[in-house]
C-alpha cells in the first residue's frame, strides 16, 4: 500500500482520538456514552495498529507498494459510525448512569495508547519500551503515560522491560559466583521448582536371594521443591542529577539499580540472615562445617597447607572431581603467605599455580569472592563443593521498580525499590554432601 496514503489515513484516525479524548474530558459521561466511545477507541486503534504494522513493514523492506486500497480502511464506516452517534446523543431524554472515575481513566488511558501505537517491530518495540521505563524513572512521565507507551505498571510499581532485566541478571551474573557457577532455572510462574536428590533409603542383605526378590530400586529418591520468594532491594539517586541533561542519566540509573540487587542478592544466597528476608537454603547455612582434627597455627606456612588438604578430603571422590573453590580476600593472602620452614612461599606464580590465587589451588579452579564473608571480613574463610548443587529459581517478568518519592525528600534523592521473585537453594543428598566450609580460625574440631 502507498506509504503516503498510509500516513494520511493515520493522521485521520489519530486526529479522530483526539475528537473522542475532548468528548470524554467535557462532561461527565453516562454509561451508554462511555460504552459507546470504548468500542470506537478498540475499533480505531485497530485500524492504526494495522497501519503501524503495514509503515513498519514498508520501513524495513524498503518497499512502497502503489496500489491505493484505502477503502478497506472503513472510513466510510467511522464516518457513518459518528453521525449515528450523534443522532443518539439528541434523544437524551430518559435519566442514564453516570460511569466511574476509574472508568473515565481507562478510556483515556486507551486512547493514549491509540496515539502512540507503533509497528511490532520486535527491536524497535523493545527500544521504546526501554526508553519509556527510563523517561518513568526519571519522572519525565507519569505512571499513565508510561503505561500507554507499552510499560506495565500497577501497585505502584513499573516492571523492568526484559532488556534491562536481562542487563541487571548479567551483571549479577559477572559478580556474583553461585550465579555464575550454580544451576539457574527460569519460569514462567510463581511455583516451585522440583529437584531430585538420593534419599538414604540404601537396602542390603545378609541371606542369598533365592526367592527373596531383588528391590526395584536401591537407592529412593526425594523431591526438593523450591520456593520462589518476594526479593526487594533499593537503590537511591540524587534529584539534583536526575535533572542534568549533561550526563547519560539512563546508564546511572541503571548502574545503581545493578549493584543494589546485586548486593542484596549475593546476601541473600550467600547468608540469607537478614530479617523478614530468611533463606534456610543459603551456601552458609546449608554448606557442611569442616573443622581440623587439632588447633592450627595460622601463621604456620605447613600447618595451613595440611589443614587445607585435610578440608580437600572431607568432600567424597564423587564430588570432588567436579568441585572448585571460593573463598574471601582474607583466605588469599592467608594462602599467599604460607612459607615453608625455609621463608619459600608454598605457592608461588609458577606451573604450581599459573594465575595466581584465582587460578588453581590444591587443583581446584578458584574464584575470590567477599560474597562468602563472615562479618569479621579479617577471617579467612573457604568454600569447596560442587557449585552445580547450588540452585537458583528465576521468574520470568517479575522484576519490577517502585520510585519512592517521598521517603527522600528530606535529603533531595529519589529511591528506587527493585523488586523480583526469586529461590536460591544449596541442594543435596544426605548420603553425599556437596559443599564444605571452612572459617580458618584455627580452632580445632570438639571430636578432635
Amino acid at each position: 500500500m502507498n506509504k503516503t496514503f498510509l500516513l494520511k489515513i493515520q493522521k485521520e484516525k489519530r486526529e479522530r482520538l483526539e475528537e473522542l479524548n475532548t468528548e470524554v474530558r467535557a462532561d461527565v459521561l453516562s454509561a451508554d456514552d462511555a460504552a459507546k466511545i470504548k468500542d470506537e477507541v478498540d475499533a480505531v486503534t485497530k485500524d492504526l495498529q494495522d497501519i503501524a504494522d503495514q509503515l513498519s513493514a514498508i520501513d524495513d523492506d524498503g518497499t512502497d507498494d502503489k496500489s491505493n486500497d484505502g477503502d478497506n480502511l472503513k472510513d466510510d464506516e467511522d464516518r457513518s459510525d459518528d453521525e449515528d452517534r450523534s443522532n443518539e446523543k439528541e434523544d437524551g431524554d430518559e435519566e442514564r448512569s453516570k460511569v466511574s472515575e476509574q472508568e473515565t481513566r481507562s478510556i483515556l488511558a486507551a486512547i493514549n495508547r491509540g496515539k502512540n501505537l507503533q509497528g511490532n517491530d520486535k527491536q524497535k518495540q523493545e527500544k521504546r519500551q526501554v526508553q519509556a521505563f527510563y523517561d518513568y524513572v526519571a519522572g519525565r512521565v507519569n505512571s499513565e503515560e508510561a503505561r500507554s507507551l507499552g510499560i506495565v505498571t500497577g501497585n505502584g510499581g513499573v516492571t523492568v522491560p526484559k532488556t534491562i532485566a536481562k542487563q541487571v541478571i548479567s551483571y549479577a551474573q559477572e559478580q556474583n559466583p553461585l550465579r555464575q557457577f550454580g544451576e539457574v532455572h527460569s519460569t514462567t510462574s510463581t511455583e516451585g521448582y522440583p529437584v531430585l536428590v538420593k534419599a538414604p533409603t540404601a537396602q542390603g542383605h545378609k541371606k542369598e536371594r533365592d526367592t527373596n526378590e531383588i528391590p526395584d530400586t536401591t537407592i529412593q529418591f526425594d523431591e526438593v521443591v523450591m520456593d520462589p520468594t518476594e526479593f526487594d532491594a533499593l537503590a537511591t539517586v540524587t534529584k539534583k542529577l536526575l535533572k542534568r541533561s549533561d550526563v547519560n542519566i539512563e546508564q546511572i540509573i541503571l548502574d545503581e539499580l545493578q549493584k543494589a540487587y546485586v548486593q542484596k542478592e549475593m546476601q541473600y544466597m550467600f547468608n540469607g540472615d537478614e530479617a523478614d528476608n530468611v533463606n534456610d537454603g543459603a551456601l552458609s547455612k546449608k554448606a557442611k562445617e569442616f573443622k581440623p582434627k587439632a588447633a592450627v597455627d595460622m601463621s604456620d606456612g605447613p600447618a595451613v597447607y595440611q589443614a587445607l588438604v585435610a578440608f580437600k578430603h572431607s568432600l567424597k571422590t564423587s564430588v570432588r572431581k567436579n568441585a572448585m573453590i571460593m573463598m574471601n580476600d582474607a583466605a588469599e593472602a592467608l594462602v599467599e603467605g604460607m612459607t615453608d620452614k625455609n621463608g619459600r612461599p608454598l605457592y608461588r606464580n609458577d606451573g604450581q599455580l599459573a594465575d595466581g590465587i584465582s587460578g588453581k589451588l590444591l587443583g581446584f579452579n578458584t574464584v575470590v569472592t567477599e560474597g562468602v564473608s563472615l562479618a569479621d571480613e579479617s577471617v579467612p574463610v573457604f568454600y569447596l563443593g560442587d557449585m552445580k548443587s547450588f540452585h537458583i529459581q528465576d521468574v520470568n517478568g517479575s522484576m519490577e521498580i517502585q520510585k519512592l518519592d517521598q521517603l527522600f525528600a528530606l535529603t533531595n534523592k529519589m529511591g528506587y525499590k527493585i523488586y523480583n521473585i526469586l529461590d536460591a537453594q544449596l541442594i543435596y543428598s544426605p548420603l553425599e554432601p556437596t559443599m564444605y566450609k571452612w572459617v580458618a580460625d584455627g580452632t580445632a574440631s570438639k571430636k578432635g
